[in-house]
């Protein structure tokens, strides 16, 4: 997978994470008993709680998977969303999955394309260094 099918990917599953947040909200605002505020004390794991999370997670995934499902050019729910020009492409659901994710995936994920920028800077350093060592030995023959 080259660096523009990274990029891609990125994009699309921030714009449908954007999109499906949208949709969310709507679907809380007909669901008054979504619309709890989480309790502000120490975590309260009773049942009802428990219920509201695991209802909006669920939520939140089948909203993703709708919205990758509808901006995809191939349209079924178990189709691969293409991300390059290569044979690169991503399922559907899994993309619905990631744009779900929220704030956690974003931070994961900019930790991990900081790495990655951070791995090239230092190739990129070390290839210079090499050049200058192979430059200043056939200078001294």
């Amino acid at each position: 997978m080259d660096i523009s099918a990274i990029t891609k990917l990125i994009s699309v599953i921030l714009a449908i994470s954007l999109a499906s947040e949208r949709l969310i909200t709507l679907v809380k605002t007909n669901f008054s008993w979504l619309q709890e505020p989480p309790p502000t004390v120490p975590p309260v794991n009773d049942g009802k709680e428990k219920t509201r999370r695991s209802a909006l997670m669920i939520i939140a995934f089948i909203v993703s998977w709708v919205t990758a499902r509808y901006s995809n050019g191939e349209h079924g729910f178990f189709e691969t969303f293409w991300l390059g020009k290569d044979d690169t492409h991503i399922p559907v659901a899994l993309i619905g999955l990631m744009a779900s994710g929220g704030s956690a995936f974003w931070t994961n994920l900019l930790g991990y394309v900081s790495a990655v920028k951070d791995v090239n800077k230092q190739k990129s350093q070390q290839e210079t260094l090499n050049t200058s060592a192979q430059l200043s030995a056939f200078k001294h023959n």
